[in-house]
């Protein structure tokens, strides 16, 4: 086909879609042949170029899908002053290609039982119906949606086991690749909504269990664990186990505090301090806490004493605030109330005052996340901190300091 041409089709179909989705298709819509809407018609070499696309959009309006009104100024059939569409179906079947109104309608079809698990496919689908992409996909990628689906709900079938990476891309794809195609897909399903930060890979596997190898549960302070049918005491300056042999863990002596933390160089710094008092249980999250990591913190919440506080320490980040979010949510399930700790500059007073310690400023969807989570939380001071700086700080960059004794954290 001609391909200026084909732009002047493709532009009046792009009309028809935009109609569509406005619901107002019933009004007449047409492309002026004007140097501002389609210079390129204008600028051919000859008059020979110039008729062939011509004929080009005779063939197109002989098929029905488009009329064509010729310039009186220029003679018999020499310029076209406008192209009017007929039939917007007809116009796609010309142009071979399928309308977002067919590519919308058909996604709709084939995520419409899988949205009433994932509501966010509803938002999905409207936003392709705009015409905007979702994370670089369009109605047309439908099947990379449906595969993100299988994944949460085969993990979700699996229990609070971790599952291998590449095992499971093959388990369920026969590709073992195919998993790493769908991170977009499924940040979106596992966060329920459009609007929150792109998160990395390495935080999406860790919510779902998804693991390259073994994960460790390290724990520091004082506390007992049964351990494939053995007690062990905690040692310092800690102790590492798989979380698949870890059948109970309970507190010994006066402890106050259960503490997560989310990055490694601060876990060991805390542990190191932990030898001399025993009143505080340290755990390190390895960044997104993973369904095993999450029975054996189930397990600890269990065993503390009511009066003990539940706290967490992670980066000032969407990334650390999602990690505190899911670790609180745990908490409520068993009625428990987890606070942050740290996360609210207490910890950086000196860098702060010094200009130092941000590690990148905070974008609005970034923004977003971490005060959708600390109005939902109740983190006020958390989020006035984030709020009047708007910049990301790494927890390594804190002096890493044990939390004081707190309030008791039973709902």
């Amino acid at each position: 086909m001609n391909k200026v041409a084909e732009r002047a089709l493709q532009k009046l179909l792009s009309q028809a879609e935009t109609a569509w989705a406005n619901g107002t298709q019933e009004k007449a819509l047409s492309l002026p042949f004007s140097e501002s809407k389609l210079p390129a018609y204008f600028e051919f070499g000859t008059s020979a170029d110039r008729s062939a696309c011509n004929a080009h959009l005779g063939l197109a309006e002989h098929a029905g899908a488009i009329e064509i009104h010729w310039d009186p100024r220029s003679g018999d059939k020499r310029q076209i002053a406008r192209i009017t569409l007929l039939d917007a179906d007809k116009l796609a079947a010309f142009l071979e290609v399928s309308p977002r109104w067919a590519l919308v309608e058909a996604a709709t079809s084939s995520l419409n039982q899988m949205a009433e698990g994932f509501p966010v496919l509803h938002q999905v689908i409207a936003a392709w119906k705009a015409g905007v992409l979702v994370r670089r996909t369009s109605a047309s990628d439908v099947v990379d949606w449906q595969d993100a689906c299988r994944v949460i709900l085969h993990r979700r079938a699996s229990g609070d086991v971790d599952l291998p990476h590449r095992g499971l891309s093959v388990s369920l794809f026969n590709d073992s690749k195919r998993l790493e195609a769908l991170w977009p897909m499924l940040d979106i399903l596992l966060q329920g909504g459009m609007d929150g930060a792109a998160r990395s890979d390495e935080e999406i596997c860790g919510e779902l269990g998804i693991v390259k190898f073994p994960s460790t549960v390290l724990l520091a302070g004082s506390a007992r664990v049964t351990y494939g049918g053995h007690v062990l005491d905690v040692r310092w300056p800690y102790l590492g186990l798989s979380p698949t042999h870890i059948d109970a863990v309970e507190p010994l002596g006066d402890v106050d505090t259960l503490l997560s933390v989310e990055n490694l160089s601060t876990f060991h710094e805390l542990a190191r301090q932990s030898q001399g008092g025993q009143r505080c249980i340290l755990i390190y999250t390895a960044g997104m806490p993973s369904p095993s990591w999450l029975r054996i913190y189930r397990l600890m919440l269990r065993a503390l004493p009511a009066a003990a506080a539940v706290r967490h320490w992670g980066d000032i980040d969407a990334g650390g605030f999602r990690i505190a979010n899911r670790l609180a949510n745990t908490c409520q399930e068993e009625g428990r109330r987890l606070k942050p700790y740290g996360m609210a500059g207490e910890l950086s007073k000196e860098a702060l005052e010094a200009g130092e310690g941000a590690r990148k400023a905070l974008d609005a969807a970034e923004l977003r996340t971490i005060q959708r989570i600390c109005a939902a939380r109740g983190w006020a001071r958390e989020w006035a901190f984030v709020d009047e700086r708007k910049f990301a700080y790494e927890q390594e960059g804190m002096r890493a300091v044990m939390p004081p004794a707190d309030a008791p954290s039973v709902s």
